[in-house]
């Protein structure tokens, strides 16, 4: 039976003396354990998240210890997983990602994209945060074709959008939001702050994670900005869904953000539509948040996006009389006519 399943794999367990011995009962057991959770018998379900319990402090104190990432990942891959065990699923994915090696991390964010596909947003935003963190590691100058074999983002419309919208949230996050310089990177995240210029409440809590969540050091998230540019120019996505990350990262305070932004975008300029709507009124969005350019009146205040800082706000004005449809757009244009003004004093 399923229980006496569950009690040899406890035994297994419970033997296991070594840190690599342990992992080879994970390696074995581990996603079969958690495909359990869906049994329609509570008694098989109990002793599971018994299991599961033992497991999490055996791994909190042994963090060298692998764990099967790369079958948890094509278990998450079928559509047919329940929601409950695709929550557990994405909980040892997230703790066994960052223990990789870098090169099983590379071959394996092809595999965590496309992940993102079918999941709610909560579950998107751990599964690209764990994503964001592997774009340092990979080599993208003889990327081309092959780079976009691997990640075929016109097969993952949704995912695609997810990750651009992830990206530009990283590139707008103050540097202030995460560690001291010489905090560790093992060390949980710090208190979330309530509002950020340009974020959201919800959109500080998807980057910085939980209170288990490793943050990242002021090195980490200039490295992933950086990153970020560099996977974002590779042309696989249309150059106007690009142009706000560009834009923002033009007023990093970071001058090795700054400059590719900027390199980037005057080299971008000519083929830029800046008159297209879609860019328009995200170029809005930026400058003066969720409340002055939405029609929906009852945004939940967690979703409300924050008006951008002042450095933002001159590098999207400089970009904006390029466009046409800028100037034509009420009552956005009185809108940021008045505050630039106020800009200058």
């Amino acid at each position: 039976s399923s229980i006496e399943q569950l009690e040899r794999v406890f035994l297994k367990l419970g033997l296991a003396d070594t840190d690599k011995q342990l992992e080879l009962v994970l390696n074995r057991f581990l996603p079969l354990v958690l495909l359990k959770l869906s049994s329609a018998d509570s008694a098989i379900r109990t002793k599971v998240l018994e299991l599961l319990t033992h497991v999490n402090k055996r791994l909190k104190s042994r963090e060298e210890v692998q764990l099967p990432v790369k079958d948890l990942l094509q278990q998450l891959n079928n559509s047919e997983l329940s929601s409950f065990v695709t929550n557990f699923t994405i909980i040892y994915i997230k703790t066994g990602y960052p223990r990789l090696k870098v090169d099983e991390r590379i071959d394996l964010a092809p595999l965590l994209f496309s992940s993102v596909e079918t999941k709610v947003k909560t579950q998107q935003d751990i599964l690209l945060r764990l994503l964001i963190t592997a774009l340092p590691l990979i080599k993208l100058n003889d990327a081309g074709a092959k780079f976009q074999e691997l990640f075929p983002f016109k097969n993952h419309p949704r995912a695609t959008k997810a990750l651009l919208d992830f990206c530009l949230d990283v590139m707008i996050m103050p540097y202030s939001l995460v560690a001291a310089p010489s905090r560790p990177s093992t060390a949980p995240a710090q208190p979330q702050a309530n509002a950020a210029p340009g974020l959201s409440r919800n959109g500080i809590r998807r980057i910085v994670g939980d209170a288990n969540t490793p943050a990242w050091s002021l090195e980490e998230v200039e490295k992933i900005k950086v990153a970020i540019l560099s996977f974002i120019k590779q042309d696989m996505f249309d150059l106007n869904d690009i142009v706000c990350h560009l834009v923002i990262g033009s007023s990093d305070t970071r001058h090795t953000v700054a400059s590719n932004s900027e390199f980037e975008l005057k080299k971008q300029l000519p083929t830029i539509d800046w008159n297209k709507a879609p860019l328009v009124l995200k170029l809005y969005q930026l400058y003066l948040g969720t409340q002055a350019t939405s029609k929906k009146k009852n945004i939940p205040p967690d979703e409300k996006r924050e008006a951008s800082n002042v450095r933002m706000k001159l590098k999207i004005l400089a970009n904006m009389l390029r466009s046409k449809a800028c100037g034509a757009s009420f009552p956005h244009n009185i809108q940021v006519v008045y505050d630039a003004c106020c800009l200058h004093i």
